[in-house]
C-alpha cells in the first residue's frame, strides 16, 4: 500500500466531513452507514468513529469485511478503502435518547479500527478498480 494515498483519503474526509461505511452480515446482506470521523491509527490502520446503528455493529461482528468511501461530490473525486474491522470500541453512550422514538435502544458512539488492504479511486465518472497500493 502507498501511505500517501491513505493520507490523501484522510485529508479529503476531513474536508468533506463524512464518509460512507458499507458492511454486510454473515449472509452477505449489505448495509450502508455514514461516519463523521476517520483518523490514522497505524501505517495501514484507520479508526472510524460515528453513532453507528446496531446493524453496523452486528455486521462487523459477523463479517469483518468493510468498505469506506470518502467522496467529494462537487469535484467527483474520492477514495474507497477496502479492509477488515480488527476491533470495535464503544466510546460513548446515550441511554435510549432518540427524539421521536418511543422504544429506542441505547445509542452508542463507536470506533471501528480498520486494517486497510486496498485503496481505490472513487468517482461517479468512469474509473478503474485498480488498487493504488
Amino acid at each position: 500500500m502507498i501511505p500517501n494515498h491513505l493520507a490523501e483519503a484522510l485529508e479529503q474526509a476531513a474536508q468533506v466531513g463524512q464518509l460512507f461505511v458499507a458492511t454486510a452480515d454473515a449472509h452477505g446482506v449489505p448495509h450502508l452507514a455514514i461516519a463523521e470521523g476517520i483518523t490514522l491509527e497505524g501505517e495501514d490502520t484507520v479508526g472510524v468513529t460515528g453513532w453507528f446503528c446496531p446493524r453496523t455493529a452486528e455486521n462487523t461482528d459477523a463479517n469483518a469485511g468493510i468498505s469506506l468511501v470518502v467522496w467529494d461530490a462537487r469535484q467527483d473525486a474520492g477514495f474507497q478503502l477496502i479492509g477488515e474491522v480488527t476491533q470495535m470500541l464503544d466510546i460513548a453512550m446515550l441511554d435510549g435518547y432518540m427524539p421521536g422514538e418511543t422504544e429506542a435502544a441505547a445509542q452508542v458512539e463507536r470506533k471501528l479500527v480498520v486494517r486497510v488492504h486496498h485503496i481505490l479511486t472513487f468517482s461517479h465518472a468512469h474509473h478503474s478498480d485498480i488498487d493504488l497500493g
